[in-house]
């Protein structure tokens, strides 16, 4: 397929003009592969109508509410998606490839900070071994009136 559905333009080229090649883990692969051998079809998936005719975002939405759980969009699935790799420590340069973005900018835009981009980062600031430390923030609070 060498088009791509937007609610404004019908069937034509993709955004940026190219497809990219997302990679999948094992786990997923095994599934997709047995779904494949039970499916019966051309497709891994079934083809809804609703996808064909460019309202995904409704079917989603439908989807979402017959399973019982809040109502999510295609960019927040992105988003959670490119969190989660970040969190699990994907290089910001293999992010951007997976994801197509061409600069930090725009997967900044996507990316979820709750705090991920911090974590650990002073851990290698040690100036004194615990033991040292310890000891010296045990012997600011001796003696002082207002610690008892």
């Amino acid at each position: 397929m060498d088009s791509n559905w937007t609610s404004k333009l019908g069937f034509g080229p993709t955004k940026e003009r190219y497809w990219r090649s997302l990679p999948i883990n094992n786990q997923l692969e095994a599934l997709l592969r047995e779904i494949k051998v039970v499916s019966n079809s051309e497709f891994v998936l079934p083809r809804f109508k609703a996808w064909k005719d460019g309202r995904q975002a409704k079917a989603l939405k439908t989807f979402c509410k017959g399973a019982g759980i809040k109502e999510v969009k295609f960019h927040t699935l992105r988003s959670c998606f490119a969190t989660q790799l970040i969190r699990d420590g994907v290089a910001p340069t293999v992010l951007m490839k997976i994801c197509g973005w061409k600069d930090l900018k725009t997967m900044q835009r996507y990316i979820r900070l709750a705090g991920i981009e911090t974590k650990g980062a002073t851990e290698g600031l040690k100036l004194l071994n615990e033991e040292q430390a310890m000891g010296r923030i045990v012997g600011v609070f001796e003696g002082r009136k207002d610690t008892k």
